[in-house]
């Protein structure tokens, strides 16, 4: 299982290490990071809650009132599924590239991002072996220096285990594979590049525990404005990692609830905007209130 969550981590250190959105949207004004969605002709209500992929276990906690909704429901639904095999397979293959780096980018650049990789990870890392892989991979191995830990958790993994314990179906919005396509549309080697040319190890350690901060102390609203921050995404990047997915979701969600009552576990940033979960909700007549207890 060691091995399993590695490669989970990694992949996950590749899709979030690079989430930092643009909106001029509104977040919601309470905080809190489970939400109750009723009415509008539902018998049971269903649970919005909103995770951060990945955490020091030190800071890591899933509270009381969380575990409640969880229990009170039949179905848990994740964005998609990072612990079958098969899809991370399709995942790994889904980061590989056509050809190789030196038909991909220029000299110059193949340099600075090997330096950048050098002084990020270890004197000895090289961008050889990155000579298959899209640079977004590059990324996600050098934001793994934003947590001061190496012993990471995710909140996906432990409400899985959660959910099989108690006998609940297990669905997700997504396909990996499908995942994938959205990111890799988002974060083009071009970006990446000029993402790591910015590189500051420790204003991303400060930026992180910032974020770890307000996730913890459920500020849902300060956690999604720096999520969000303006100075950090571009509209396509919104457009691919957020807008369209939630649109995609959000299409899906009122017959799974017609259904079965649901704990929807998503990224924290998928909750707040015009354009998020909570909003669309709201704007197709359902109940959506903040559990605060």
């Amino acid at each position: 299982m060691k091995t399993l969550f590695r490669k989970i981590a990694a992949i996950t250190f590749t899709i979030s290490g690079l989430v930092y959105g643009q909106t001029k949207a509104q977040a919601p004004k309470d905080n809190s990071l489970l939400w109750e969605i009723s009415g509008n002709g539902l018998d049971k209500p269903s649970y919005l809650y909103g995770t951060m992929h990945l955490m020091c276990k030190g800071d890591f906690e899933i509270r009381e009132k969380v575990k409640t909704a969880f229990n009170n429901t039949s179905s848990v639904v994740f964005e998609a599924n990072l612990f079958d095999p098969a899809e991370l397979a399709d995942a790994t293959a889904g980061f590989r590239a056509g050809t190789p780096l030196l038909q991909r980018i220029s000299v110059k650049d193949y340099h600075v991002v090997d330096s950048i990789l050098k002084a990020a990870l270890d004197p000895a890392a090289s961008l050889k072996q990155y000579d298959s892989s899209r640079l977004s991979v590059v990324q996600s191995a050098i934001a793994t220096k934003g947590f001061s830990c190496q012993d990471l958790m995710m909140y996906e993994y432990e409400l899985l285990k959660m959910a099989k314990k108690t006998n609940k179906t297990v669905n997700v919005f997504e396909k990996l594979k499908e995942q994938i396509v959205y990111f890799n549309n988002a974060y083009p080697d071009s970006f990446v590049i000029a993402q790591l040319k910015k590189l500051d190890i420790k204003k991303n350690q400060l930026e992180t525990a910032k974020m770890v901060g307000y996730y913890r102390a459920e500020g849902l609203d300060m956690l999604y404005r720096h999520i969000t921050n303006p100075e950090s995404m571009t509209p396509q990047e919104a457009y691919w990692i957020l807008n369209l997915r939630n649109n995609n979701w959000i299409a899906k969600m009122p017959a799974m609830m017609q259904k079965e009552s649901n704990f929807f576990a998503v990224g924290a940033a998928h909750l707040g905007g015009e354009k998020g979960l909570i909003a669309q909700l709201r704007a197709k007549g359902y109940q959506v209130k903040p559990i605060l207890n």
